[in-house]
């Protein structure tokens, strides 16, 4: 065995999974192997960092979908002063062998709002998370495919066209600053026709854009705008006031 992977199931809130390390470690292998995590970050406490000091690599698949009210409503019930606070943990308080990636889920909800979070991303100044050569050092996606109406495809045209503007002006910002996601000891090593190539930057945001717009799934539009409303009338949260660009979409159009 080589890497212990915990895709979901938040095993940080789990007792076993420390257990699990704690016995990788009392039996010598944690030097020899690699723990990979995909986790909401809903606790990162002093024994954890701790037992991953032990392994030969960690890597911490953070899912984060967007930024402030709009990853709350998302990733309900986050908080996102909690997840400044993880961010911070996980960039300054884990040892070396920890890499930390952002694992965005596109949908619906955040394709529009993706410039947002990777500007923000890349003026927090972070020392390790999502560095070259990981996502450009900007973030790393995958798609949102189920349930159909929180496709992205599901999004009208006049709408992709909106969001198509935005990722073009964005990504206009980051080929000037793309230096923003190198770390120092990669200064001056990267130039910008290498990242421009890079898989998981500006081609895979417009792969995004032509991917939304790939198949036309406004049926499900009123699957979506029920589905967003039950959740508002559970939760007591406002998609319309958290998501203002893309309210129009809740209006039932007229017959």
């Amino acid at each position: 065995m080589r890497q212990l992977y915990f895709a979901g199931g938040e095993s940080t809130v789990i007792e076993e999974h420390y257990d699990i390390l704690d016995k990788v470690i009392e039996m010598g292998y944690a030097g020899e192997m690699e723990v990979r995590y995909n986790s909401n970050g809903i606790e990162i406490p002093d024994r954890l960092l701790e037992q991953w000091s032990h392994f030969k690599l960690v890597r911490f698949h953070y899912s984060i979908d967007s930024i402030e009210g709009m990853n709350d409503y998302i990733r309900y019930p986050s908080v996102w002063e909690h997840q400044l606070k993880m961010f911070k943990r996980l960039d300054e308080e884990t040892s070396n062998n920890v890499e930390v990636t952002i694992a965005c889920a596109v949908n619906a909800l955040n394709i529009h709002y993706i410039p947002d979070f990777l500007k923000w991303k890349l003026t927090q100044n972070f020392h390790k998370i999502n560095m070259w050569p990981f996502g450009a050092g900007g973030i790393n996606y995958h798609f949102v495919y189920w349930p159909p109406h929180l496709n992205v495809k599901v999004l009208p045209r006049e709408f992709l066209d909106k969001t198509e503007k935005k990722y073009e002006e964005f990504i206009e910002w980051w080929t000037e600053n793309y230096e923003l996601g190198v770390p120092v000891w990669h200064k001056g090593k990267v130039s910008r026709e290498k990242w421009l190539d890079a898989a998981y930057g500006v081609k895979r945001l417009r792969g995004m854009i032509n991917f939304a717009r790939s198949e036309d799934w406004t049926r499900r539009l009123p699957e979506f705008r029920e589905y967003l409303s039950k959740l508002d009338a559970m939760r007591g949260t406002d998609f319309r006031k958290t998501f203002p660009e893309m309210a129009f979409l809740m209006d039932e159009p007229d017959e």
